[in-house]
Parts: structure tokens; sequence; C-alpha cells
């Protein structure tokens, strides 16, 4: 079975640095600080749910 994958766009500052991505339903935001990410999800109740995950650096 295929694993479906969200579409994101990339959001830039005005110094041209990404700043975060967000799907395109707009409704998760990705942070990713060195190897963490944050995820922020609007649940359809109003609330969020906030998660973070730690990553293997790329080498």
């Amino acid at each position: 079975m295929r694993k479906k994958v969200k579409k994101i766009r990339k959001i830039e500052n005005l110094d041209h640095k990404r700043v975060c991505d967000i799907s395109t339903d707009s409704k998760i935001i990705e942070i990713r600080k060195k190897d963490c990410i944050t995820r922020i999800k609007a649940n359809s109740d109003g609330t969020l749910k906030i998660t973070h995950e730690r990553i293997n650096p790329a080498t």
C-alpha cells in the first residue's frame, strides 16, 4: 500500500530564509530547527495539537 503524502509549501521571511512549511489545506505547520521538528496541527474542534520529534541529522 502506498503512503499518502500531503503537499506542503515553503514559507520564507523577508530575508528569503525558510521559516516553516505549511500544508496546502493550512491545517499542519512544520518548523525544523537542527534535529528537532515541531508540528502544529489544527483539529476540527478548534484546538491545536503540538508535537515535537527528534530526527537524525543529515550527514
